[in-house]
Protein backbone atom coordinates (compact mmCIF):
# COMPACT_ATOMS: atom_id res chain seq x y z
CA UNK A 1 0.00 0.00 0.00
CA UNK A 2 2.87 2.42 0.78
CA UNK A 3 4.38 1.70 -2.64
CA UNK A 4 1.02 2.41 -4.31
CA UNK A 5 0.68 5.68 -2.39
CA UNK A 6 4.21 6.77 -3.20
CA UNK A 7 3.75 5.97 -6.87
CA UNK A 8 0.50 7.94 -7.00
CA UNK A 9 2.23 10.99 -5.51
CA UNK A 10 5.04 10.73 -8.04
CA UNK A 11 2.57 10.42 -10.93
CA UNK A 12 0.59 13.42 -9.75
CA UNK A 13 3.67 15.59 -9.19
CA UNK A 14 5.77 14.74 -12.22
CA UNK A 15 3.72 13.79 -15.30
CA UNK A 16 6.63 14.51 -17.62
CA UNK A 17 8.63 11.51 -16.46
CA UNK A 18 5.96 9.30 -14.85
CA UNK A 19 6.40 6.51 -17.44
CA UNK A 20 9.87 5.81 -16.09
CA UNK A 21 8.46 5.60 -12.55
CA UNK A 22 6.24 2.55 -13.25
CA UNK A 23 7.94 -0.83 -13.28
CA UNK A 24 6.04 -3.98 -14.20
CA UNK A 25 7.97 -6.29 -11.87
CA UNK A 26 8.01 -3.83 -8.94
CA UNK A 27 4.62 -2.08 -9.33
CA UNK A 28 2.25 -3.75 -11.78
CA UNK A 29 2.96 -7.44 -11.19
CA UNK A 30 2.20 -7.30 -7.42
CA UNK A 31 -1.06 -5.49 -8.17
CA UNK A 32 -2.15 -7.96 -10.88
CA UNK A 33 -1.03 -10.92 -8.79
CA UNK A 34 -3.08 -9.82 -5.80
CA UNK A 35 -6.16 -8.49 -7.56
CA UNK A 36 -6.46 -10.22 -10.95
CA UNK A 37 -4.55 -13.45 -11.42
CA UNK A 38 -6.61 -15.57 -9.05
CA UNK A 39 -9.43 -15.43 -11.63
CA UNK A 40 -7.60 -14.54 -14.86
CA UNK A 41 -4.60 -16.85 -15.31
CA UNK A 42 -3.74 -20.13 -16.98
CA UNK A 43 -4.98 -22.05 -13.96
CA UNK A 44 -8.23 -20.06 -13.64
CA UNK A 45 -9.36 -18.46 -16.88
CA UNK A 46 -12.70 -16.83 -16.18
CA UNK A 47 -14.23 -15.18 -19.25
CA UNK A 48 -11.35 -16.94 -21.06
CA UNK A 49 -9.04 -14.09 -20.03
CA UNK A 50 -5.42 -14.65 -18.95
CA UNK A 51 -3.52 -11.59 -17.66
CA UNK A 52 -0.29 -13.36 -16.74
CA UNK A 53 1.46 -12.56 -20.06
CA UNK A 54 1.42 -9.67 -22.49
CA UNK A 55 0.40 -11.92 -25.39
CA UNK A 56 -2.63 -13.35 -23.61
CA UNK A 57 -3.68 -9.93 -22.25
CA UNK A 58 -3.58 -8.46 -25.77
CA UNK A 59 -5.48 -11.46 -27.14
CA UNK A 60 -8.10 -10.93 -24.45
CA UNK A 61 -11.11 -13.09 -23.62
CA UNK A 62 -14.74 -13.37 -24.59
CA UNK A 63 -15.14 -9.57 -24.62
CA UNK A 64 -12.04 -8.83 -26.69
CA UNK A 65 -8.55 -7.52 -25.88
CA UNK A 66 -8.02 -6.50 -22.26
CA UNK A 67 -5.28 -3.99 -23.08
CA UNK A 68 -4.75 -1.60 -26.01
CA UNK A 69 -1.10 -0.45 -25.60
CA UNK A 70 -0.79 3.33 -25.31
CA UNK A 71 -4.60 3.77 -25.03
CA UNK A 72 -5.82 3.23 -21.47
CA UNK A 73 -9.29 4.66 -22.14
CA UNK A 74 -9.85 2.05 -24.89
CA UNK A 75 -8.54 -0.81 -22.74
CA UNK A 76 -11.24 -2.99 -21.16
CA UNK A 77 -8.98 -3.55 -18.17
CA UNK A 78 -9.11 0.18 -17.36
CA UNK A 79 -12.81 0.40 -18.17
CA UNK A 80 -13.58 -2.33 -15.63
CA UNK A 81 -11.27 -1.13 -12.84
CA UNK A 82 -12.66 2.42 -13.13
CA UNK A 83 -16.25 1.18 -13.18
CA UNK A 84 -17.06 2.62 -16.62
CA UNK A 85 -18.01 -0.90 -17.71
CA UNK A 86 -19.84 -3.24 -15.34
CA UNK A 87 -18.97 -5.16 -13.32
CA UNK A 88 -16.34 -3.01 -11.64
CA UNK A 89 -13.17 -5.00 -11.00
CA UNK A 90 -11.87 -6.40 -8.80
CA UNK A 91 -15.12 -7.71 -7.35
CA UNK A 92 -15.69 -6.63 -3.78
CA UNK A 93 -13.47 -3.64 -3.07
CA UNK A 94 -12.41 -1.40 -6.01
CA UNK A 95 -8.76 -0.53 -6.62
CA UNK A 96 -7.48 2.53 -4.81
CA UNK A 97 -6.90 5.61 -6.93
CA UNK A 98 -3.15 5.05 -6.70
CA UNK A 99 -3.46 1.60 -8.25
CA UNK A 100 -5.71 2.89 -11.04
CA UNK A 101 -3.23 5.71 -11.80
CA UNK A 102 -0.39 3.21 -11.90
CA UNK A 103 -2.23 0.95 -14.37
CA UNK A 104 -3.07 3.92 -16.57
CA UNK A 105 0.57 5.06 -16.69
CA UNK A 106 1.74 1.52 -17.43
CA UNK A 107 -0.68 1.16 -20.37
CA UNK A 108 0.28 4.62 -21.65
CA UNK A 109 3.91 3.50 -21.83
CA UNK A 110 2.89 0.45 -23.89
CA UNK A 111 2.01 -2.10 -21.17
CA UNK A 112 5.42 -3.81 -21.16
CA UNK A 113 5.86 -7.12 -19.31
CA UNK A 114 9.36 -7.66 -17.88
CA UNK A 115 11.29 -10.84 -18.56
CA UNK A 116 10.49 -11.94 -14.99
CA UNK A 117 8.22 -14.99 -15.01
CA UNK A 118 4.86 -14.03 -13.48
CA UNK A 119 4.21 -15.76 -10.17
CA UNK A 120 0.65 -16.98 -10.61
CA UNK A 121 -1.44 -16.55 -7.50
CA UNK A 122 -4.01 -19.11 -8.61
CA UNK A 123 -3.96 -22.49 -6.93
CA UNK A 124 -2.42 -25.32 -8.84
CA UNK A 125 -4.67 -28.15 -9.92
CA UNK A 126 -5.08 -30.93 -7.40
CA UNK A 127 -4.37 -30.99 -3.68
CA UNK A 128 -1.02 -30.63 -1.97
CA UNK A 129 0.01 -32.62 1.09
CA UNK A 130 -0.73 -29.54 3.15
CA UNK A 131 -4.20 -29.30 1.62
CA UNK A 132 -4.90 -32.90 2.60
CA UNK A 133 -4.34 -32.00 6.23
CA UNK A 134 -7.36 -29.70 6.14
CA UNK A 135 -9.38 -30.28 9.30
CA UNK A 136 -12.47 -31.58 7.48
CA UNK A 137 -10.38 -34.24 5.68
CA UNK A 138 -8.84 -35.75 8.80
CA UNK A 139 -10.38 -38.71 10.57
CA UNK A 140 -11.53 -38.10 14.14
CA UNK A 141 -9.03 -39.21 16.76
CA UNK A 142 -10.21 -40.65 20.05
CA UNK A 143 -8.85 -38.64 22.97
CA UNK A 144 -8.88 -39.78 26.59
CA UNK A 145 -11.19 -37.53 28.63
CA UNK A 146 -9.73 -35.54 31.52
CA UNK A 147 -9.60 -37.30 34.88
CA UNK A 148 -11.54 -35.25 37.47
CA UNK A 149 -9.92 -34.88 40.89
CA UNK A 150 -13.34 -35.26 42.51
CA UNK A 151 -14.65 -38.87 42.45
CA UNK A 152 -18.21 -37.54 42.26
CA UNK A 153 -17.40 -36.35 38.71
CA UNK A 154 -16.29 -39.74 37.39
CA UNK A 155 -19.71 -41.20 36.60
CA UNK A 156 -19.63 -40.26 32.93
CA UNK A 157 -16.70 -39.38 30.61
CA UNK A 158 -18.47 -36.14 29.71
CA UNK A 159 -18.26 -35.12 33.36
CA UNK A 160 -14.49 -34.97 33.07
CA UNK A 161 -14.68 -32.30 30.34
CA UNK A 162 -17.23 -30.25 32.31
CA UNK A 163 -15.19 -30.45 35.50
CA UNK A 164 -11.96 -29.53 33.67
CA UNK A 165 -13.61 -26.48 32.07
CA UNK A 166 -14.94 -25.34 35.43
CA UNK A 167 -11.52 -25.80 37.06
CA UNK A 168 -9.84 -23.82 34.27
CA UNK A 169 -12.17 -20.89 34.98
CA UNK A 170 -11.79 -21.22 38.75
CA UNK A 171 -15.46 -22.09 39.15
CA UNK A 172 -17.11 -24.50 41.55
CA UNK A 173 -19.79 -26.95 40.36
CA UNK A 174 -23.36 -25.87 41.03
CA UNK A 175 -25.26 -27.73 43.75
CA UNK A 176 -27.03 -30.94 42.73
CA UNK A 177 -30.47 -30.15 41.24
CA UNK A 178 -33.58 -31.29 43.08
CA UNK A 179 -35.82 -33.92 41.49
CA UNK A 180 -38.45 -31.44 40.27
CA UNK A 181 -35.76 -29.49 38.42
CA UNK A 182 -34.23 -32.70 37.02
CA UNK A 183 -37.46 -34.00 35.51
CA UNK A 184 -38.23 -30.60 34.01
CA UNK A 185 -34.77 -30.48 32.40
CA UNK A 186 -35.09 -34.04 31.10
CA UNK A 187 -38.49 -33.43 29.50
CA UNK A 188 -37.52 -30.14 27.86
CA UNK A 189 -34.21 -31.51 26.64
CA UNK A 190 -35.36 -34.88 25.29
CA UNK A 191 -38.95 -34.31 24.11
CA UNK A 192 -39.33 -30.51 24.16
CA UNK A 193 -42.41 -30.62 26.39
CA UNK A 194 -43.08 -29.82 30.03
CA UNK A 195 -43.66 -32.87 32.24
CA UNK A 196 -47.27 -33.61 33.29
CA UNK A 197 -47.82 -32.80 36.99
CA UNK A 198 -48.70 -36.40 37.86
CA UNK A 199 -45.43 -37.63 36.27
CA UNK A 200 -43.48 -35.08 38.30
CA UNK A 201 -45.06 -36.29 41.53
CA UNK A 202 -44.42 -39.93 40.68
CA UNK A 203 -40.74 -39.19 39.98
CA UNK A 204 -40.35 -37.17 43.18
CA UNK A 205 -41.81 -40.05 45.26
CA UNK A 206 -39.65 -42.69 43.54
CA UNK A 207 -36.69 -43.27 45.88
CA UNK A 208 -35.22 -46.20 43.93
CA UNK A 209 -31.60 -45.80 42.77
CA UNK A 210 -32.64 -46.27 39.12
CA UNK A 211 -35.40 -43.65 39.14
CA UNK A 212 -33.35 -41.25 36.99
CA UNK A 213 -32.17 -43.86 34.40
CA UNK A 214 -35.75 -45.14 34.10
CA UNK A 215 -37.01 -41.63 33.40
CA UNK A 216 -34.37 -41.07 30.73
CA UNK A 217 -35.13 -44.40 29.02
CA UNK A 218 -38.84 -43.62 29.14
CA UNK A 219 -38.29 -40.30 27.36
CA UNK A 220 -35.91 -41.82 24.79
CA UNK A 221 -38.61 -44.37 23.98
CA UNK A 222 -41.23 -41.65 23.48
CA UNK A 223 -42.32 -40.79 19.92
CA UNK A 224 -41.85 -37.15 20.93
CA UNK A 225 -38.09 -37.74 21.15
CA UNK A 226 -37.81 -38.06 17.36
CA UNK A 227 -40.04 -35.03 16.89
CA UNK A 228 -37.84 -32.98 19.24
CA UNK A 229 -34.48 -33.96 17.79
CA UNK A 230 -35.40 -34.82 14.21
CA UNK A 231 -36.27 -31.19 13.57
CA UNK A 232 -32.59 -30.27 13.84
CA UNK A 233 -31.74 -32.65 10.99
CA UNK A 234 -34.66 -31.25 8.99
CA UNK A 235 -33.06 -27.81 9.39
CA UNK A 236 -29.73 -29.18 8.14
CA UNK A 237 -31.34 -30.60 4.97
CA UNK A 238 -33.46 -27.41 4.39
CA UNK A 239 -36.80 -29.23 4.82
CA UNK A 240 -39.93 -27.36 3.72
CA UNK A 241 -43.49 -28.32 2.81
CA UNK A 242 -43.48 -26.11 -0.30
CA UNK A 243 -41.17 -25.21 -3.19
CA UNK A 244 -40.44 -21.56 -2.41
CA UNK A 245 -39.83 -18.89 -5.05
CA UNK A 246 -42.76 -16.83 -6.32
CA UNK A 247 -45.12 -19.77 -6.95
CA UNK A 248 -44.36 -21.65 -3.72
CA UNK A 249 -46.19 -24.82 -4.74
CA UNK A 250 -47.07 -27.30 -2.02
CA UNK A 251 -45.10 -30.55 -1.74
CA UNK A 252 -48.03 -32.89 -1.00
CA UNK A 253 -45.79 -35.83 -0.05
CA UNK A 254 -42.96 -34.02 1.74
CA UNK A 255 -44.40 -35.12 5.08
CA UNK A 256 -43.28 -38.67 4.35
CA UNK A 257 -39.62 -37.55 4.46
CA UNK A 258 -40.30 -35.61 7.66
CA UNK A 259 -41.82 -38.72 9.26
CA UNK A 260 -38.94 -40.85 7.98
CA UNK A 261 -36.47 -38.62 9.84
CA UNK A 262 -38.54 -38.72 13.02
CA UNK A 263 -38.84 -42.51 12.87
CA UNK A 264 -35.10 -42.86 12.23
CA UNK A 265 -34.35 -40.99 15.44
CA UNK A 266 -36.92 -43.01 17.37
CA UNK A 267 -35.46 -46.26 16.00
CA UNK A 268 -31.94 -45.17 16.95
CA UNK A 269 -30.90 -45.91 13.38
CA UNK A 270 -27.09 -46.12 12.90
CA UNK A 271 -25.81 -42.85 11.49
CA UNK A 272 -23.97 -44.46 8.56
CA UNK A 273 -27.17 -46.21 7.50
CA UNK A 274 -29.08 -42.94 7.90
CA UNK A 275 -26.64 -41.25 5.49
CA UNK A 276 -26.69 -44.08 2.92
CA UNK A 277 -30.48 -44.13 2.76
CA UNK A 278 -30.68 -40.40 1.99
CA UNK A 279 -27.81 -40.32 -0.49
CA UNK A 280 -28.65 -43.52 -2.39
CA UNK A 281 -31.76 -45.13 -0.94
CA UNK A 282 -32.92 -46.26 -4.39
CA UNK A 283 -29.60 -48.03 -5.04
CA UNK A 284 -29.35 -50.11 -1.86
CA UNK A 285 -29.52 -53.87 -2.18
CA UNK A 286 -32.08 -53.99 0.63
CA UNK A 287 -34.08 -50.95 -0.46
CA UNK A 288 -37.64 -50.65 0.79
CA UNK A 289 -40.31 -47.97 1.08
CA UNK A 290 -38.33 -46.14 3.77
CA UNK A 291 -35.15 -45.95 1.71
CA UNK A 292 -37.09 -44.66 -1.31
CA UNK A 293 -38.73 -42.01 0.88
CA UNK A 294 -35.26 -41.08 2.17
CA UNK A 295 -34.20 -39.88 -1.29
CA UNK A 296 -36.65 -37.02 -0.76
CA UNK A 297 -33.54 -35.45 0.80
CA UNK A 298 -32.74 -34.23 -2.73
CA UNK A 299 -36.25 -33.00 -3.53
CA UNK A 300 -37.27 -30.81 -0.61
CA UNK A 301 -35.14 -27.78 -1.51
CA UNK A 302 -36.33 -24.60 -3.20
CA UNK A 303 -37.50 -25.20 -6.78
CA UNK A 304 -39.30 -22.98 -9.31
CA UNK A 305 -41.39 -25.82 -10.83
CA UNK A 306 -42.81 -23.54 -13.52
CA UNK A 307 -41.69 -23.37 -17.17
CA UNK A 308 -38.76 -25.63 -16.32
CA UNK A 309 -38.32 -26.73 -19.94
CA UNK A 310 -38.18 -23.13 -21.10
CA UNK A 311 -35.43 -22.47 -18.55
CA UNK A 312 -33.03 -25.46 -18.63
CA UNK A 313 -30.51 -23.44 -16.60
CA UNK A 314 -32.73 -23.95 -13.54
CA UNK A 315 -31.45 -27.51 -13.34
CA UNK A 316 -27.90 -26.31 -12.65
CA UNK A 317 -29.16 -24.24 -9.73
CA UNK A 318 -30.94 -27.32 -8.37
CA UNK A 319 -27.79 -29.39 -8.77
CA UNK A 320 -25.88 -26.69 -6.92
CA UNK A 321 -28.45 -26.92 -4.11
CA UNK A 322 -27.96 -30.70 -3.94
CA UNK A 323 -24.17 -30.31 -3.83
CA UNK A 324 -24.33 -27.56 -1.20
CA UNK A 325 -26.71 -29.47 1.04
CA UNK A 326 -24.78 -32.75 0.76
CA UNK A 327 -21.38 -31.17 1.40
CA UNK A 328 -22.58 -29.13 4.37
CA UNK A 329 -24.56 -31.97 5.94
CA UNK A 330 -22.02 -34.77 5.47
CA UNK A 331 -18.64 -33.06 4.93
CA UNK A 332 -18.91 -29.93 7.11
CA UNK A 333 -17.81 -27.88 4.10
CA UNK A 334 -19.39 -25.29 1.82
CA UNK A 335 -18.16 -26.01 -1.70
CA UNK A 336 -20.48 -23.80 -3.77
CA UNK A 337 -17.73 -21.21 -4.40
CA UNK A 338 -16.04 -23.80 -6.62
CA UNK A 339 -18.97 -23.67 -9.05
CA UNK A 340 -17.27 -20.73 -10.76
CA UNK A 341 -13.61 -21.03 -9.70
CA UNK A 342 -11.24 -22.92 -7.46
CA UNK A 343 -12.27 -22.27 -3.87
CA UNK A 344 -10.43 -19.22 -2.56
CA UNK A 345 -9.90 -20.55 0.96
CA UNK A 346 -10.74 -24.25 1.23
CA UNK A 347 -8.79 -26.90 -0.75
CA UNK A 348 -11.56 -27.53 -3.28
CA UNK A 349 -10.60 -27.33 -6.98
CA UNK A 350 -13.33 -26.37 -9.42
CA UNK A 351 -12.91 -29.71 -11.17
CA UNK A 352 -13.87 -31.49 -7.92
CA UNK A 353 -17.10 -29.50 -7.77
CA UNK A 354 -18.02 -30.75 -11.23
CA UNK A 355 -16.99 -34.28 -10.34
CA UNK A 356 -19.54 -34.04 -7.54
CA UNK A 357 -22.07 -32.66 -9.99
CA UNK A 358 -21.46 -35.63 -12.28
CA UNK A 359 -22.59 -37.92 -9.45
CA UNK A 360 -25.95 -36.18 -9.17
CA UNK A 361 -26.39 -35.15 -12.81
CA UNK A 362 -28.23 -38.24 -14.18
CA UNK A 363 -31.01 -37.97 -11.62
CA UNK A 364 -34.66 -37.35 -12.39
CA UNK A 365 -37.35 -36.16 -10.03
CA UNK A 366 -39.48 -39.23 -9.49
CA UNK A 367 -42.46 -40.06 -7.29
CA UNK A 368 -42.16 -43.66 -6.12
CA UNK A 369 -45.47 -45.58 -5.82
CA UNK A 370 -45.55 -47.18 -2.39
CA UNK A 371 -47.31 -50.39 -3.41
CA UNK A 372 -46.38 -53.95 -4.49
CA UNK A 373 -45.38 -54.38 -8.18
CA UNK A 374 -48.58 -56.25 -9.11
CA UNK A 375 -50.76 -53.51 -7.61
CA UNK A 376 -48.77 -50.83 -9.48
CA UNK A 377 -49.05 -52.75 -12.77
CA UNK A 378 -52.81 -53.19 -12.41
CA UNK A 379 -53.24 -49.50 -11.49
CA UNK A 380 -51.16 -48.36 -14.49
CA UNK A 381 -53.04 -50.63 -16.91
CA UNK A 382 -56.44 -49.43 -15.72
CA UNK A 383 -55.32 -45.79 -15.87
CA UNK A 384 -53.83 -46.18 -19.38
CA UNK A 385 -57.02 -47.79 -20.70
CA UNK A 386 -59.16 -44.92 -19.43
CA UNK A 387 -56.72 -42.26 -20.66
CA UNK A 388 -56.86 -43.81 -24.13
CA UNK A 389 -60.59 -43.12 -24.13
CA UNK A 390 -60.23 -39.63 -22.62
CA UNK A 391 -57.63 -38.20 -25.04
CA UNK A 392 -59.80 -38.32 -28.19
CA UNK A 393 -62.61 -36.57 -26.32
CA UNK A 394 -60.24 -33.81 -25.16
CA UNK A 395 -58.88 -33.41 -28.69
CA UNK A 396 -62.41 -33.07 -30.07
CA UNK A 397 -63.26 -30.42 -27.44
CA UNK A 398 -60.15 -28.42 -28.42
CA UNK A 399 -61.07 -28.70 -32.12
CA UNK A 400 -64.58 -27.34 -31.52
CA UNK A 401 -63.40 -24.53 -29.26
CA UNK A 402 -60.46 -23.39 -31.43
CA UNK A 403 -62.26 -21.03 -33.85
CA UNK A 404 -64.12 -19.40 -30.99
CA UNK A 405 -60.95 -18.92 -28.93
CA UNK A 406 -59.12 -17.53 -31.97
CA UNK A 407 -61.96 -15.05 -32.44
CA UNK A 408 -61.79 -13.94 -28.80
CA UNK A 409 -58.01 -13.47 -29.02
CA UNK A 410 -58.36 -11.40 -32.19
CA UNK A 411 -60.95 -9.20 -30.45
CA UNK A 412 -58.73 -8.88 -27.40
CA UNK A 413 -55.75 -7.89 -29.55
CA UNK A 414 -57.67 -4.89 -30.89
CA UNK A 415 -57.71 -3.45 -27.38
CA UNK A 416 -53.91 -3.09 -27.43
CA UNK A 417 -51.93 -0.21 -29.05
CA UNK A 418 -51.12 -0.50 -32.76
CA UNK A 419 -47.43 -1.31 -32.22
CA UNK A 420 -48.41 -4.34 -30.12
CA UNK A 421 -50.88 -5.49 -32.79
CA UNK A 422 -48.14 -5.14 -35.40
CA UNK A 423 -45.74 -7.18 -33.24
CA UNK A 424 -48.23 -10.04 -32.88
CA UNK A 425 -49.23 -10.02 -36.55
CA UNK A 426 -45.61 -10.06 -37.77
CA UNK A 427 -44.40 -13.63 -38.51
CA UNK A 428 -42.27 -14.89 -35.65
CA UNK A 429 -39.10 -15.26 -37.71
CA UNK A 430 -39.38 -11.64 -38.91
CA UNK A 431 -39.97 -9.97 -35.52
CA UNK A 432 -37.44 -7.57 -34.08
CA UNK A 433 -36.20 -8.17 -30.55
CA UNK A 434 -38.64 -5.58 -29.22
CA UNK A 435 -41.54 -7.11 -31.15
CA UNK A 436 -40.62 -10.55 -29.86
CA UNK A 437 -40.82 -9.37 -26.24
CA UNK A 438 -44.17 -7.64 -26.86
CA UNK A 439 -45.62 -10.69 -28.61
CA UNK A 440 -44.47 -13.08 -25.87
CA UNK A 441 -46.34 -11.06 -23.27
CA UNK A 442 -49.54 -10.55 -25.25
CA UNK A 443 -49.90 -14.04 -26.73
CA UNK A 444 -50.06 -15.59 -23.27
CA UNK A 445 -53.13 -13.47 -22.42
CA UNK A 446 -56.36 -15.39 -22.87
CA UNK A 447 -59.25 -13.99 -24.86
CA UNK A 448 -61.87 -14.57 -22.20
CA UNK A 449 -64.95 -16.78 -22.02
CA UNK A 450 -66.38 -18.22 -25.23
CA UNK A 451 -69.72 -19.28 -23.74
CA UNK A 452 -71.66 -16.31 -25.12
CA UNK A 453 -70.52 -16.84 -28.73
CA UNK A 454 -70.95 -20.61 -29.03
CA UNK A 455 -73.53 -21.81 -31.52
CA UNK A 456 -76.37 -23.90 -30.12
CA UNK A 457 -75.12 -26.93 -32.03
CA UNK A 458 -71.53 -26.64 -30.77
CA UNK A 459 -72.71 -25.99 -27.21
CA UNK A 460 -74.74 -29.18 -27.27
CA UNK A 461 -71.76 -31.17 -28.63
CA UNK A 462 -69.45 -29.74 -25.95
CA UNK A 463 -71.95 -30.55 -23.19
CA UNK A 464 -72.20 -34.15 -24.40
CA UNK A 465 -68.42 -34.52 -24.61
CA UNK A 466 -68.01 -33.01 -21.13
CA UNK A 467 -70.50 -35.51 -19.70
CA UNK A 468 -68.56 -38.39 -21.26
CA UNK A 469 -65.31 -37.03 -19.82
CA UNK A 470 -66.71 -36.75 -16.31
CA UNK A 471 -68.07 -40.28 -16.48
CA UNK A 472 -64.67 -41.66 -17.48
CA UNK A 473 -62.83 -39.59 -14.87
CA UNK A 474 -65.06 -41.06 -12.14
CA UNK A 475 -63.85 -44.51 -13.19
CA UNK A 476 -60.21 -43.60 -12.59
CA UNK A 477 -58.65 -45.73 -9.84
CA UNK A 478 -57.69 -43.88 -6.65
CA UNK A 479 -54.16 -42.51 -6.57
CA UNK A 480 -51.52 -44.77 -5.12
CA UNK A 481 -49.54 -43.42 -2.14
CA UNK A 482 -46.40 -41.69 -3.46
CA UNK A 483 -43.00 -40.76 -2.06
CA UNK A 484 -41.15 -37.83 -3.61
CA UNK A 485 -37.60 -38.92 -4.41
CA UNK A 486 -35.08 -39.31 -7.22
CA UNK A 487 -33.74 -42.10 -9.41
CA UNK A 488 -31.60 -42.58 -12.52
CA UNK A 489 -33.10 -41.42 -15.80
CA UNK A 490 -32.89 -38.84 -18.58
CA UNK A 491 -34.28 -35.51 -17.41
CA UNK A 492 -34.53 -34.31 -21.01
CA UNK A 493 -37.44 -36.70 -21.60
CA UNK A 494 -39.38 -35.56 -18.54
CA UNK A 495 -43.14 -35.06 -19.04
CA UNK A 496 -44.24 -31.46 -19.38
CA UNK A 497 -44.89 -29.72 -16.07
CA UNK A 498 -46.59 -26.50 -15.08
CA UNK A 499 -46.18 -23.81 -17.73
CA UNK A 500 -44.32 -26.13 -20.13
CA UNK A 501 -47.12 -26.30 -22.69
CA UNK A 502 -46.11 -24.96 -26.09
CA UNK A 503 -47.57 -21.50 -26.73
CA UNK A 504 -47.04 -18.87 -29.42
CA UNK A 505 -44.30 -16.42 -28.53
CA UNK A 506 -42.50 -18.65 -26.02
CA UNK A 507 -39.66 -19.32 -28.45
CA UNK A 508 -37.94 -22.60 -29.23
CA UNK A 509 -37.04 -25.08 -26.51
CA UNK A 510 -33.54 -26.40 -25.99
CA UNK A 511 -32.79 -29.09 -28.56
CA UNK A 512 -30.89 -32.15 -27.30
CA UNK A 513 -29.10 -34.96 -29.10
CA UNK A 514 -29.34 -38.67 -28.25
CA UNK A 515 -32.08 -38.34 -25.65
CA UNK A 516 -32.82 -41.47 -23.63
CA UNK A 517 -36.01 -42.60 -21.89
CA UNK A 518 -37.21 -40.68 -18.86
CA UNK A 519 -37.26 -43.90 -16.82
CA UNK A 520 -34.84 -46.67 -17.94
CA UNK A 521 -36.51 -49.96 -18.77
CA UNK A 522 -35.29 -53.30 -17.49
CA UNK A 523 -33.19 -55.18 -20.04
CA UNK A 524 -32.62 -52.13 -22.24
CA UNK A 525 -29.39 -50.10 -22.43
CA UNK A 526 -29.26 -46.84 -20.54
CA UNK A 527 -26.68 -44.08 -21.10
CA UNK A 528 -26.71 -41.27 -18.50
CA UNK A 529 -26.91 -37.75 -19.97
CA UNK A 530 -23.54 -36.00 -20.11
CA UNK A 531 -22.68 -33.46 -17.43
CA UNK A 532 -20.96 -30.24 -18.52
CA UNK A 533 -18.88 -27.77 -16.57
CA UNK A 534 -21.22 -24.80 -16.79
CA UNK A 535 -20.54 -22.25 -14.02
CA UNK A 536 -23.27 -19.80 -14.99
CA UNK A 537 -25.57 -22.21 -16.86
CA UNK A 538 -25.62 -19.65 -19.68
CA UNK A 539 -28.06 -21.20 -22.15
CA UNK A 540 -29.10 -17.76 -23.36
CA UNK A 541 -25.94 -16.94 -25.31
CA UNK A 542 -26.24 -19.93 -27.65
CA UNK A 543 -24.80 -18.39 -30.82
CA UNK A 544 -21.61 -17.09 -29.24
CA UNK A 545 -21.28 -20.19 -27.07
CA UNK A 546 -21.53 -22.63 -29.96
CA UNK A 547 -19.10 -20.63 -32.05
CA UNK A 548 -16.51 -20.87 -29.25
CA UNK A 549 -17.19 -24.44 -28.15
CA UNK A 550 -14.59 -26.02 -30.41
CA UNK A 551 -11.80 -23.82 -29.05
CA UNK A 552 -12.59 -24.16 -25.33
CA UNK A 553 -9.88 -25.71 -23.18
CA UNK A 554 -10.64 -28.92 -21.33
CA UNK A 555 -10.16 -29.38 -17.63
CA UNK A 556 -8.85 -32.40 -15.73
CA UNK A 557 -11.00 -35.45 -16.21
CA UNK A 558 -12.03 -34.43 -19.73
CA UNK A 559 -14.58 -31.86 -18.56
CA UNK A 560 -15.11 -28.97 -21.02
CA UNK A 561 -14.46 -25.53 -19.57
CA UNK A 562 -18.01 -24.45 -20.36
CA UNK A 563 -20.97 -25.62 -22.39
CA UNK A 564 -23.27 -23.76 -24.72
Amino acid sequence: MLRLLASALVLAAAPAWCADAVSFSADIQPLLEKQCWSCHSQAQKLSELDLTSRESALAGGVHGPAIVPGKPDESRLMQHVTGKVAPQMPLGAPLPDAGIAMLRAWIEQGAPYDAVQPRTAAKKQGLSDEDRQWWAFRKPVEVAPPEPADDAWRKNPIDGYVFAALAEKGLQPAPRADKRTLIRRAYLDLVGLLPPPERVERFVRDDSPDAWPKLVEELLASSHYGERWGRHWLDVVRYADSSGYEHDYDYPNAWRFRDYVIQSFNQDKPYDRFIREQLAGDELADSDYDTLIATGFYRIGARVLFREKDNPDYRYNYLDDMIQTSSRAFMAMSVECARCHDHKFDPIPQADYYRMMAIFFPHIRYDFPLAPPDVIAAHDAETAALEAKIKPLQAEIRRIEKPYRDRRKAEKLLEFPQEIQDAVNTPEEQRTEGQRLLAEQVLTVGGGSIDSILSAQDRARLDALDAQLKALEKQMPPDLPLAMGIRDGDYRSAPDGRGDEVQPGKGAREVYDSVGPFVPALGKPYTPPQAHLLPNADYRDKARGRARSAQRPRRPGGLPAQAA
